[in-house]
């Protein structure tokens, strides 16, 4: 009875696509339209904000939005969602006290975004031009005060300064928190797959010792898929050397004359 050995590739789980980016961006464009929506523009209405700023952050708020909708269809605006935070942050920086408003917690979004939806040139051009654009802002209000406009008074400064708080790190801990999420993913992956292999490995090992040998004509079956004679099979292993002798029950059949050897 033959035994036969499977000698196809292995089958090993796939990896995952990477979707780490397109998570974060969907997460990150969801939490800024959530945040702002829900949160700042009307915090901002009722502490008596000037409704410029209020239309600058409903008019994120929306654009964040269509584009976590996008995102859900597949399509990602990962320039246009940078680009966009970027207007925002100058236009809202000199209707919120600039430097000494909220819009600096801003920032930090605007530095991690470059850093989770670019890679390669286009991170350091992002990030570059991040900064080029913070820097700016920073001179435009040392070398022309008057075009900023201050808060009424310090106990709205306070609210406004909460506000921003909440926002920001709102949408940071959402982008470490899905980084996190993706590690996980990527380890529990790695460990499934090793263990995998550990389990083909066991099976091809102790499959690999099983030689098929026809039940008629006794030739065996090599690797390749050939059948051939056993003395041609062992004279090709690794340190073995074929030699031919009778056994006894032979020799009394074929040689009942010849004495049997001791």
């Amino acid at each position: 009875m033959s035994v036969t050995i499977d000698t196809a590739p292995l089958a090993l789980p796939s990896a995952p696509e990477p979707e780490m980016t397109p998570r974060l961006f969907r997460a990150l464009s969801l939490a800024s339209a959530g945040v702002l929506l829900v949160v700042v523009v009307p915090s901002n209405a009722l502490i008596g904000l000037p409704e410029l700023l209020n239309g600058i952050l409903l008019a994120f708020g929306m654009l964040s939005l269509g584009c976590f909708m996008l995102a859900r269809r597949g399509v990602f605006l990962y320039r246009t969602f940078f680009v966009i935070l970027l207007a925002t942050l100058d236009l809202a920086w000199f209707v919120t006290a600039g430097g000494q408003g909220s819009v600096n917690m801003w920032l930090y979004t605007g530095a991690v975004s470059a850093v989770v939806f670019f890679r390669g040139r286009r991170l350091v051009i992002a990030f570059g031009a991040f900064l080029a654009n913070g820097c700016g802002l920073y001179f435009v209000e040392y070398r022309w005060p008057h075009l900023v406009i201050p808060y009424p008074d310090e106990w709205v400064r306070l609210l406004d300064l909460v506000s921003g708080l909440v926002f920001s790190s709102g949408t940071c801990a959402v982008v470490v928190w899905v980084v996190l999420d993706s590690y996980r993913r990527e380890r529990r992956h790695l460990s499934e797959t090793v263990a995998e292999l550990e389990r083909k490995g066991a099976e091809v090992h102790a499959l690999r010792g099983m030689l098929p040998v026809c039940a008629w004509c006794k030739k065996v079956r090599t690797d390749t898929g050939l059948w051939t004679q056993v003395e041609r099979y062992l004279a090709t292993l690794p340190d073995v050397q074929l030699t031919h002798a009778l056994c006894p029950d032979c020799q009394t059949q074929h040689f009942p004359d010849v004495p049997t050897e001791p």
